[in-house]
Order: C-alpha cells, then structure tokens, then sequence
C-alpha cells in the first residue's frame, strides 16, 4: 500500500486498467472453454468428406443435426448457392457465430460469383 501512495494520482488508472484486463483475460479463458466443448470436428470431418465424393444432400443431413458452429456455417455454405462460397462462409459466421450478437459486424459486401463446381455439382448415382 505504501508503493501505491507513493505513486499518486499515476497509481489509480494503473489500477483500473490492470483490473479490466484481467477481467477480459478472464472472459476469454471462459469463451474459448466454453466454444471448445461444445466443439464436433468429427462432424465436421464426415461433412467435408460427404462434399469430396460430392454427396451435398449427405453432408446436409450430418449438419443439420450438429450443434457445431462450424457445422452450422458449412451447412448455411451449402444451402447459400447463389453466393461465392467465400461471401457464403462469410455471411454463415456472422449469423451463427456463438459471439455474433455481442460483437461488432463490418458490413460485408457481396459479389454475385457463380457458385462453387463442388457444391453445384450433380451427385453420382
């Protein structure tokens, strides 16, 4: 206490900033354990293999069932033909980012490309 006093009025703000960043650091921790458990990437694993052999329907089904964000933005990728694969993956993170409604959104501009070959591409028979 003795230090603090000796440092005047420079102490105070020192002592702010030092609580609000351990109280961010602390919040961080939480949030990223949180995401973390409720994790699936052996879901997504069976998606993005269901996409290689170019069974669209199928990776659909596996991801409509997950509660995976990841999964939720692959399936919003793969229902959202009419955008780049890219704005597609864009828009889907923005919509079902477990932090989405609590975060700062840019606008995100959308160019009209042709959907990506693998996601348009007929399913073998």
């Amino acid at each position: 206490m003795e230090l603090f006093m000796k440092g005047h009025e420079i102490m105070w703000p020192i002592l702010l900033l030092s609580f609000v960043s351990i109280t961010v650091i602390v919040e961080r921790l939480l949030f990223i354990i949180r995401e973390n458990s409720s994790r699936e990437p052996e879901v997504v694993e069976k998606m993005l293999e269901s996409v290689e052999k170019r069974d669209i329907e199928g990776a659909l089904a596996i991801g409509k069932q997950s509660k995976d964000f990841v999964a939720k933005i692959l399936v919003y990728s793969l229902t959202n033909k009419e955008y780049s694969l890219t704005n597609a993956f864009i828009r889907a993170s923005a919509r079902s980012s477990p932090a989405s409604s609590r975060a700062w959104r840019p606008s995100i501009p959308v160019s009209r490309r042709p959907p990506c070959s693998a996601c348009s591409a007929p399913s073998p028979a």
